[in-house]
């Protein structure tokens, strides 16, 4: 059941929305646009505008929903949710059409977050949200967000709190080239 849920997550999390607004308003790959060239809401928030932000965030968010819900009409128990949006972020971060060079999964790890256990999640979010726009670094919120979910997934089961620690490790990861940075 873990992995074939992981895969349903995978699979949907491979598809990169932040490629197909950036083709519909620029004709060309997010891996193309400012100096980051992240596939992800952030950038093509921050080179193309608002709006196009937006719609990679709803795309974010409904590919991590739809493959959780495929997974839980699976195969029926909160871990199928928790086995999904994992592999969704898995699939964000490191699709293999793209040679495993992706986007840093902070939709999908919020989608995780509320969808998982949703009152740690909306906390984890108003407080990364907080964080982001006190210090105006989204990399410290993407990090914080996760990290204060791992004890009450902890408390729910030992192994939902070891996928906390691994979705925070992967955060961590994601976001290892912005530490430090002003």
């Amino acid at each position: 059941m873990r992995w074939i849920c992981l895969l349903i997550g995978y699979f949907c999390g491979s598809f990169l929305t932040a490629d197909v607004v950036s083709y519909h308003y620029t004709g060309h790959s997010a891996a193309t646009l400012g100096t980051s060239h992240n596939p992800g809401m952030a950038n093509v928030m921050r080179t193309l505008g608002f709006k196009p932000g937006i719609l990679v965030l709803f795309g974010d968010l409904c590919k991590c929903a739809i493959a959780m819900a495929i997974a839980h009409a699976l195969f029926p128990t909160h871990d199928a949710i928790l086995y999904a949006g994992l592999g969704t972020i898995l699939g964000h971060d490191f699709p293999f059409w793209r040679h495993f060079h992706g986007g840093k999964g902070v939709a999908c790890t919020c989608a995780l977050l509320v969808m998982y256990q949703p009152l740690w999640g909306c906390i984890a979010l108003v407080v990364g949200g907080l964080i982001v726009v006190l210090t105006k670094k989204l990399w410290l919120g993407g990090i914080v967000m996760p990290l204060l979910c791992i004890i009450p997934w902890m408390m729910q089961s030992l192994e939902a709190g070891l996928v906390g620690i691994l979705v925070s490790g992967l955060s961590l990861y994601s976001f290892r080239k912005d530490i430090g940075k002003r």
